[in-house]
């Protein structure tokens, strides 16, 4: 979510409104936990979002389920 130009919400929005990338499965890693994340993130149009520390097998069977 703390990249160092832009946040993650904003950089998942412009992804999914480009006509090129709108397919493109976006899946939010982040240290960040607050309250209402996880919504915004979804509302940005993330196709997952795991927090650290995350289940390495979730986010596996995640990733399997989001490239089919």
């Amino acid at each position: 979510m703390g990249l160092p130009k832009i946040d993650g919400n904003t950089l998942c929005e412009l992804i999914k409104k480009n006509s090129k990338l709108k397919d493109m499965k976006v899946i939010i890693l982040t240290g960040k936990n607050l309250v209402g994340d996880v919504e915004k993130a979804y509302e940005s149009g993330a196709d997952a979002y795991f927090s650290k520390p995350y289940d390495y097998n979730l986010l596996l069977n995640k990733i399997k389920k989001l490239i089919g």
